[in-house]
């Protein structure tokens, strides 16, 4: 099973921390991941960011005995303050929600 999801960056206008209220911009970087999924059943074979995600995501619906091969590609680039980190997250839940099927 394999999968697709995009996401954008996005700017912080107004930071929310100290504020209690937010802003931001979205911008028209991308950040694509494509997931294949496999088999597995002695659990999730990264420990990383990721892969705890993606774990989280399975759990979630409901999914055992599954892994995911990960791949990003992002024109965002991190530690800048244009939301990459979030970026990639939300294109791997779209990417593994794709792989399965689930709309």
């Amino acid at each position: 099973m394999e999968g697709c999801g995009v996401s954008h960056g996005a700017l912080s206008i107004v930071n929310a921390v100290p504020l209690g209220r937010g802003a931001s911009l979205g911008v028209s970087l991308t950040t694509r991941v494509h997931v294949r999924l496999f088999s597995r059943t002695d659990g999730m074979s990264r420990r990383d960011f990721l892969g705890l995600l993606a774990k989280r995501v399975f759990e979630r619906i409901g999914v055992r005995g599954l892994d995911a091969e990960i791949m990003v590609e992002t024109q965002i680039p991190p530690g800048v303050g244009m939301k990459s980190s979030s970026a990639v997250a939300n294109a791997l839940i779209l990417a593994l929600l794709d792989a399965l099927g689930v709309r």
